[in-house]
């Protein structure tokens, strides 16, 4: 049942092996700059894969289900700054703009 909250909804979303692409295109191990993380869905699998990941997003409820293996950053996108630099730098987001239509 959803709740209503954005985070709920964001968790039910399925890993669909975007991760293992990302995996794929960078070295061993990547350092990984995730903008727009969500409740974690990418970061989670990033993390098994062996890379390290900054997970950044402006809701706090949202990074309340990141795992706490990341470095979890609250913040806006457009004025983010962070002293660290990152081999990898990621926005992958699933945007879902229509809660009336029914999410399966």
């Amino acid at each position: 049942m959803f709740d209503g909250s954005m985070a709920d909804l964001y968790q039910r979303l399925t890993h669909s092996g975007e991760s293992a692409v990302v995996h794929e295109a960078v070295p061993a191990g990547a350092s990984i700059l995730e903008l727009g993380c969500g409740t974690g869905r990418m970061t989670r699998r990033l993390l098994e894969l062996g890379h390290s990941v900054t997970a950044v997003d402006n809701d706090s409820g949202m990074l309340s289900h990141v795992p706490t293996e990341a470095e979890k950053v609250l913040g806006h996108i457009e004025t983010l700054n962070l002293a660290a630099q990152y081999p990898v730098v990621l926005l992958a987001s699933n945007l879902i703009n229509h809660l009336s239509q029914p999410f399966v």
